[in-house]
């Protein structure tokens, strides 16, 4: 009795499978965000523009001085507090295999949600800030969640190794990562660097390598076969430069560098994403509204 009282429990979970992973997931995703259609939070209009320019061309580079979030000052002094313990470049030792194009560790030191949790949390709290969720919001067009973040000092070896392949993310049909400089950035110290949206039929025959965590990567030379060099773009700027960018609809990689990069990165996705299972935070209940509170999925607890 109790294996046939499981039984809609293991065909939903094998049909939800199918609708996250198969086919039919962009019509699915579609479906969800019509139901919620009515349901987003209004915009003014400058956000309208940059919700309007993010689903045209799934990215849209502002600073943190022109989004003026509430929070930003104390997030300021949390970041200037938090670079002076950072590791010296100079002691990175790279970790791991180098045709994975996920594995950090050949390139970065990371600071993760866990350590921020404790040493700086309003670092965390920018991300959670109502008028940066309203944006996302209205580009998912579903709910939003909140779903990791790192702090990334990047190391200058020059190679082309983990996030620097080129790749496309894959926890959802749509994935925003927020990246914000925290040093300046110009084309030799490793921007964010992306192929535009109208290339994408022409990068077909590399998709199924693009989204592989691991083995044969996608390598510059390689690329320059399906796009000119001179259509690739670089998200360059000063320190505070904010990208938000649709990384499962873009071509994208950090451009091999030289120098030092130092950048914190935000991921949001919808709430019921392809991977992994999320499981809502309740660290920082006491300082939320309860819209952000139902945003929250970065796990903390190490």
């Amino acid at each position: 009795m109790a294996h046939h009282s499981n039984l809609p429990q293991i065909l939903w979970k094998k049909v939800s499978h199918k609708l996250r992973w198969g086919r039919l997931n962009p019509a699915y995703y579609r479906a969800r965000s019509l139901l919620h259609r009515g349901k987003k939070p209004p915009l003014g209009m400058a956000d309208i523009a940059i919700a309007q320019k993010l689903k045209r061309d799934a990215i849209y580079v502002t600073s943190l001085a022109e989004l003026d979030l509430p929070i930003t000052s104390e997030f300021l002094g949390a970041v200037s507090a938090l670079l002076p313990t950072l590791p010296a470049s100079n002691s990175h030792q790279a970790d791991g295999d180098p045709t994975s194009a996920r594995n950090t560790k050949l390139h970065c030191f990371s600071v993760d949600p866990p350590e921020l949790m404790v040493r700086h949390p309003e670092i965390l709290l920018w991300g959670l800030e109502q008028r940066l969720l309203d944006i996302i919001e209205h580009y998912l067009g579903l709910p939003p969640a909140f779903t990791n973040m790192h702090l990334r000092k990047d190391v200058g070896n020059g190679q082309q190794v983990g996030t620097r392949i080129w790749h496309v993310d894959i926890e959802d049909h749509r994935v925003i990562r927020v990246i914000i400089y925290l040093n300046d950035v110009t084309v030799d110290d490793g921007p964010f660097e992306y192929i535009p949206k109208r290339f994408n039929w022409t990068c077909a025959p590399l998709l199924k390598r693009a989204l592989r965590a691991s083995g044969d990567p996608i390598l510059d030379e390689e690329m320059r076969s399906y796009v000119p060099e001179s259509s690739w773009v670089q998200c360059t700027g000063p320190a505070g430069t904010v990208v938000l960018a649709d990384n499962a609809a873009l071509y994208h990689h950090g451009k091999p560098h030289n120098s030092e990069r130092i950048a914190l990165i935000y991921t949001y996705t919808s709430r019921h994403p392809r991977f992994p299972e999320l499981k809502r935070n309740n660290a920082f209940n006491d300082r939320l509204s309860p819209r952000q509170q139902a945003c929250f999925f970065v796990r903390t607890n190490g």
